[in-house]
C-alpha cells in the first residue's frame, strides 16, 4: 500500500437508467410553448410505467498513480484506461 495520495479519488458515484418512457430531449422556447399548450391533453394519455435500473450505486474507489483501471459490465462490454498497459 502506497503512502502517496491517490491520483484519482471517486466517491458516491451512481448511474441510474430509466426504461419505459421517451428520452428527454433538449427543447427550444418554441417547443416549450407547444408542450405547455398540449399539457391539458396529457390527462387522456397514460404514461407507460417507468422501470429503474441502478448500474452503479454509491460506489467509492481510489486509483494510485501509474495504475490501470478497467470497467467491465455484466455483458463483457466495457472500457479501460491507459490502453497501452
Amino acid at each position: 500500500m502506497s503512502s502517496n495520495p491517490p491520483a484519482i479519488r471517486v466517491s458516491h458515484l451512481s448511474k441510474q437508467y430509466k426504461f419505459g418512457r421517451p428520452q428527454e430531449l433538449y427543447h427550444t422556447l418554441r417547443d416549450g410553448i407547444v408542450n405547455s399548450l398540449k399539457a391539458p391533453m396529457k390527462v387522456f394519455h397514460k404514461e407507460p410505467p417507468v422501470e429503474e435500473f441502478w448500474a452503479l450505486k454509491n460506489v467509492f474507489f481510489n486509483v494510485e498513480q501509474g495504475k490501470v483501471v478497467r470497467f467491465i459490465g455484466n455483458n463483457g462490454a466495457g472500457s479501460q484506461g491507459n490502453q497501452g498497459n
